[in-house]
């Protein structure tokens, strides 16, 4: 005679904590065996228990560096220059491949932004650049 509930397979359930575990794992890019191994569970399991976290997880790891590339991005004080550069590049469509720009000015006016507000604020400024304007109100065609 058997007795219900008495041996046999332990009764694997989900848990939060290890939900949160699963998801970060997922979007640190482990595999679902991997996760498996490190939570003891097999890969029919964790899909059948965790598949939220699984699908969700990349997408929540890719929030949390867009949210800190943009924090480095726009610092009040110490802004990241690479931060701000690599994000004009990618999220802006912005390219150092102008056409009427060239190797030296792209490098001076990459050299200005990440000198501002700091001590070597004004170290590219030449006497051009604090010359006043000069007058255009005559034309050489009126002489």
């Amino acid at each position: 005679m058997t007795v219900p509930g008495v041996g046999g397979r332990r009764k694997i359930e989900r848990n939060e904590d290890t939900a949160k575990l699963v998801q970060s794992m997922a979007g640190f890019g482990l595999t679902v065996i991997e996760i498996g191994k490190v939570i003891g569970m097999s890969q029919p399991t964790v899909h059948k228990l965790y598949m939220p976290e699984l699908e969700s997880g990349h997408i929540v790891a890719n929030m949390k560096v867009a949210e800190s590339l943009f924090r480095m991005a726009t610092h009040k004080t110490h802004p990241n220059v690479a931060a701000a550069i690599w994000w004009s590049k990618t999220r802006m469509g912005w390219s150092e491949r102008g056409e009427d720009m060239g190797k030296k000015e792209a490098a001076e006016i990459l050299g200005r932004a990440a000198a501002k507000n700091t001590k070597w604020d004004g170290l590219l400024d030449t006497e051009e650049d604090e010359a006043p304007a000069a007058d255009d109100s005559t034309d050489a065609r009126d002489k």
